[in-house]
């Protein structure tokens, strides 16, 4: 048999509970909502910022490449320059020892 929801003990549980949540402060399904679009609009923001700074990344790589190359040709190109000179040279003596 069911209590009558008007009567005392319905009155009882009904107070019971209000008086348990009137200094909670409960989220409605509203509220979760909202939260969740921040939240999506955060990661999508978040998300950005990371491919840019990705974007950015890879540029000073890209820089840093072309650097590194442009010294290694250098002294590639210096290292040549030396080895011929000095192969001159040494045709140059020996000519010179063989002409006396």
């Amino acid at each position: 048999m069911c209590p009558d929801p008007g009567g005392t003990g319905w009155r009882s549980i009904r107070a019971a509970v209000q008086e348990g949540t009137e200094g909670a402060d409960l989220a409605t399904k509203m509220d979760i909502a909202e939260l969740r679009a921040e939240l999506k609009a955060e990661i999508a923001d978040l998300r950005s910022e990371l491919r840019q700074s990705e974007l950015r990344l890879e540029a000073k790589i890209e820089a840093i490449k072309a650097d590194i190359l442009n010294r290694i040709s250098g002294s590639i190109l210096g290292t040549l320059v030396v080895n011929i000179v000095a192969i001159v040279g040494a045709m140059f003596a020996v000519a010179k020892l063989v002409g006396h």
